[in-house]
């Protein structure tokens, strides 16, 4: 994620709805209510989740916690790699209707990409591109199968 954000980009991508503030709220806890959010707007804005704490400017989690009345300082509290994280990372993936990518969808993309690229990294890099219009994750993808 970009490091540095003007405020009012910071607005325009950041700004929860009221419908997102109250799955948001939903969980309760202060610092379980932060990380959600962030793992929201974040995979919302680059189609992924934050590996870390530094991967959020200072800015967005600010943004994000004055939003949900909470102190910045209380998203050090919540667990990127436990249960709870986990849970957060399907419950948003089912509410922007991303899936697992399955076998067929490999296929389907080999199908169409073979043709137009005899390399296969370039098959993949060109895969990219459809997957995430159709929000079928590429971590299902078996390289080999492409490969060959």
């Amino acid at each position: 994620m970009q490091r540095h954000w003007d405020h009012e980009d910071v607005i325009a991508h950041f700004t929860l709805t009221d419908e997102e503030r109250a799955l948001v709220q939903a969980t309760r806890a202060d610092h379980t209510c932060l990380g959600f959010a962030v793992l929201l707007t974040c995979f919302q804005v680059e189609g992924r989740f934050p590996t870390n704490r530094h991967d959020v400017p200072p800015a967005v989690v600010a943004f994000l916690a004055q939003q949900l009345e909470v102190a910045p300082e209380c998203l050090d509290q919540y667990d990127r790699q436990g249960r709870v994280s986990h849970y957060h990372h399907a419950q948003i993936h089912e509410r922007l209707g991303f899936r697992e990518a399955t076998v067929q969808d490999a296929d389907d993309l080999t199908t169409r990409l073979q043709p137009t690229c005899a390399r296969p990294m370039t098959v993949i890099v060109r895969a990219s591109k459809p997957c995430s219009m159709t929000a079928a994750g590429p971590s299902a993808w078996n390289h080999q199968r492409l490969n060959g």
